[in-house]
């Protein structure tokens, strides 16, 4: 009875009736519903109900430019949110998979949107900070998109957040990709100074190369289509194939860095977008990248020298992939004239 009188009051526009009605539901739980899975399931709805009402009075308040009830509003939202997702954690396989993901993907959604809403209007917080933000609400929506693919709303968020993050610091970007290529490119001129990279904080500058490249690398295996691309726009492959070629100046863990950064160029390489924007012939040499190939196999052979079994496999894997894509798109582009309306070809 207290749900539906506060559903009412959510209909009727009577948000915060809405929210103490949500409020005295959940007080009354124990009473009225009993123990286990049930009694997780209506937490949880409340507990979304609640966040849904929390999250449209922050919305009132931006347009009324009341910043500090707009941020109370939208913890409230993210603490709610928090709360309903623990208990959907509890309810595990007790529950319908297709009802369990509905409300799973509602909270999902509402606590991004108060992160994102949070990280573009709290006037006290800082780059850091705001990343933070973004980074958890980015992290909900692939989630979320993991299973309902096909929602939107999230998806044109999920967009909304990768503008926003190239936003941070100036236009310069914080990201976790551009935080782990400033680092690496300032120790490739082994420049303590790099003006990018001494902004961050002493955690960040604290990353040894490999962690550097395996953040990288996990960014890719998150989302790689629009990772890449960043990789790609801020010089990534420029800088990889320097650390491909000769390793860092730092010599710990180089052929592992070297073989690493070879990988990467190959995840980015899986998407023809990020061939025809920034892996052109040009960038990634087909030449140099077999001389990579010779130089490891002539040190393998020479008992003087080490050469890595890694790095001349994993370059050659990354050049056929190139010479594939390359030689494709080249017969496309030959035969496409050739081909006429009714299918056949000319002679």
């Amino acid at each position: 009875e207290l749900k539906r009188q506060a559903n009412d009051a959510f209909r009727k526009g009577d948000i915060r009736s809405a929210i103490k009605g949500y409020t005295a539901a959940l007080q009354s739980i124990p009473m009225n519903c009993g123990e286990g899975s049930d009694r997780m399931r209506m937490e949880s709805t409340l507990f979304s109900n609640r966040a849904m009402c929390h999250l449209k009075i922050a919305e009132t308040n931006s347009s009324t430019n009341k910043n500090d009830d707009m941020q109370q509003s939208l913890k409230g939202c993210i603490e709610d949110c928090d709360s309903a997702l623990d208990r959907l954690d509890l309810v595990g396989g007790d529950s319908s998979s297709s009802n369990n993901n509905n409300l799973r993907g509602k909270v999902l959604y509402r606590r991004a949107k108060a992160l994102v809403t949070s990280s573009q209007t709290n006037i006290q917080s800082n780059d850091d900070e705001k990343e933070k933000n973004l980074n958890a609400a980015a992290k909900d929506l692939l989630q979320l998109l993991s299973f309902d693919a096909n929602n939107k709303e999230a998806a044109a968020l999920l967009r909304a957040v990768r503008s926003l993050h190239g936003q941070i610091g100036g236009g310069m970007g914080r990201s976790r990709i551009s935080r782990a290529l400033d680092l690496l490119r300032g120790r490739m001129t082994n420049d303590d100074d790099n003006t990018i990279a001494s902004r961050n904080e002493d955690k960040d500058n604290n990353m040894d190369n490999l962690t550097c490249l395996r953040v990288l690398q996990g960014s890719l295996a998150e989302e790689s289509s629009s990772y890449a691309d960043e990789i790609g726009r801020r010089g990534g492959v420029h800088l990889l194939m320097q650390i491909a070629r000769r390793g860092i100046v730092s010599k710990s863990d180089d052929k592992v860095c070297r073989t690493a950064a070879i990988h990467i160029l190959s995840t980015c390489c899986s998407h023809d977008s990020f061939i025809l924007k920034y892996a052109g012939r040009d960038s990634l040499s087909p030449s140099v990248l077999a001389q990579i190939v010779e130089e490891e196999a002539s040190s393998l052979n020479n008992s003087n020298e080490e050469g890595s079994v890694d790095v001349s496999v994993a370059t050659m894997a990354l050049l056929i992939r190139l010479i594939v894509h390359w030689d494709n798109r080249e017969a496309t582009r030959y035969f496409a004239s050739k081909i006429n309306e009714d299918g056949t070809t000319e002679n």
